[in-house]
């Protein structure tokens, strides 16, 4: 994942994200993310949007087979990747692996890296569609030596500077139309 590394691998890797991102149009997205929150919202009222769309949404516009299912997927594979250092909990490397087939990508590496803006996703959306400031308190490093360092974000929860999220807008779009679903309409 490009936010955890440095140097070359992380160039790497953040190129792979930005050509990927590159081909969305962050107005679309925000209307296909109010679209398909308002379409489940009216088959279920008590689905949560804000877990469920932005991944669904993100994983189309990428090219994913099946959005919904890497949806379904993303939850368990982003909780073993926040768990750097403990076993991988049994299943997921089966998930892992599907969400990898779905992207699409044949090389490895931009496949690992386009199922990262995923992971990316999950959270840090959901929390600006809930209004939880900052969304993203803190990012993570892995150092040369394999250790895992936790940096503040404090008010830039986008980062910056080479680390700065190249998903800013795409991640904006998707918490539009979310909340723009959520919003109730006049009869």
């Amino acid at each position: 994942m490009a936010r955890w590394l440095d140097g070359p691998l992380h160039e790497l890797a953040r190129r792979h994200a930005v050509d990927a991102l590159a081909t969305i149009d962050p107005a679309r997205l925000r209307l296909r993310a109010e679209q398909v929150s308002r379409a489940l919202l009216a088959a279920s009222p008590n689905v949560a949007v804000a877990r469920v769309v932005p991944v669904a949404v993100l994983a189309e516009a990428l090219g994913f087979d099946d959005p919904m299912r890497c949806s379904d997927r993303q939850p368990a594979i982003t909780a073993a990747f926040l768990r750097l250092s403990d076993p991988v909990p049994l299943g997921v490397d089966r998930l892992l692996a599907d969400q990898l087939s779905a992207s699409g990508r044949g090389d490895p590496d931009e496949a690992a890296n386009v199922v990262a803006l995923l992971h990316q996703c999950l959270g840090a959306t959901a929390a600006l569609i809930e209004g939880v400031h900052p969304p993203v308190p803190s990012t993570v490093r892995i150092s040369q030596t394999g250790e895992r360092i936790e940096i503040p974000l404090g008010p830039a929860p986008f980062g910056l500077g080479a680390h700065a999220c190249p998903a800013q807008p795409y991640a904006t779009a998707l918490a539009s139309g979310v909340r723009s679903a959520l919003i109730p309409t006049s009869p």
